[in-house]
């Protein structure tokens, strides 16, 4: 298989550049760009072909929620898996329905980060689950 080619997008440098590194010692993944604004992300996963993305919900002056229009308006084929310290249910549900390949909470381990990406990378959805029950409870009201 090929390396999944992940690009990250933080406003936090200490902690996308920690796991950066953390995510280059893994065999098959290559972190090829990371950003700290929507505008950046965009420009990255043009140049470098990014896979999948590692997005933080709150970009501080601004949201990572945005980037997904951008995608749309661009049509760039990328997945998306938001990584967050916990959001609103509400959130989560306009995250999903906007595009989102699944949500990772930041308080899980890195095993469980690493296999997040590698079923995003395959196609498949990867939700926490808290968000599965956001979900679930969101279908039912």
């Amino acid at each position: 298989m090929d390396e999944i080619r992940i690009l990250m997008v933080d406003d936090h440098s200490l902690f996308r550049e920690s796991l950066g590194r953390l995510l280059q010692t893994t065999s098959g993944l290559r972190v090829v760009a990371q950003c700290s604004t929507v505008a950046e992300a965009i420009a990255a996963i043009v140049e470098t072909k990014a896979e999948v993305v590692l997005l933080d919900y709150d970009l501080g002056e601004e949201q990572g929620y945005s980037l997904f229009a951008e995608l749309k308006i661009r049509k760039l084929d990328v997945k998306v898996l938001m990584v967050t310290a916990g959001m609103s249910d509400a959130a989560t549900l306009k995250i999903m329905e906007a595009g989102a390949s699944g949500i990772f909470l930041r308080h899980s381990s890195l095993d469980q980060l690493l296999t997040a990406i590698q079923r995003v990378a395959n196609g498949e959805i990867w939700l926490d689950s808290g968000a599965v029950r956001t979900l679930i409870a969101g279908r039912n009201s």
